[in-house]
């Protein structure tokens, strides 16, 4: 058990210094008419990126759900700032804890713009998963 958890630590470490954490926050709305909140973090190495977090409709009615995600991705860096950024990965649709067969699951797709600015990015990104496609505006934050 000591063993597993100083891995895990050195790992942690490891992937630090050659990595800048960052932390994304959104809104934007889903072909499904309902109004979505993204928050999510990950690490840049490079021009490479993995992420993971959520976006979530903001509804009471059981189709919009939550889509718990987590991708990797390329960043395409263009002159004064710009990127591009195409990335895949896997989600958990979560829309109900009653009805169990109501969740779901699948790819998601995503592509991302955006500028970089001072500390951050403010990036304009569109996912597709299982049948719904979302449009995002936020900021990402790099520690």
């Amino acid at each position: 058990m000591k063993k597993s958890i100083l891995t895990f630590l050195f790992i942690i470490m490891t992937v630090s210094v050659i990595a800048q954490l960052n932390l994304q926050m959104g809104l934007g709305a889903s072909t499904q008419k309902y109004a979505t909140v993204e928050l999510s973090a990950g690490y840049d190495l490079g021009s490479a990126f993995i992420q993971t977090g959520y976006i979530a409709s903001i509804t009471r009615n059981v189709d919009g759900g939550v889509y718990i995600n987590g991708c990797i991705g390329r960043k395409l860096t263009f002159s004064d700032n710009f990127f591009a950024e195409p990335a895949i990965g896997y989600a958990y649709i979560l829309r109900t804890t009653d009805r169990k067969e109501l969740n779901g699951q699948g790819m998601m797709y995503s592509a991302g713009v955006g500028k970089d600015i001072n500390d951050g990015r403010i990036v304009l990104k569109a996912v597709y998963c299982e049948r719904a496609a979302f449009i995002t505006f936020g900021i990402r934050y790099n520690f």
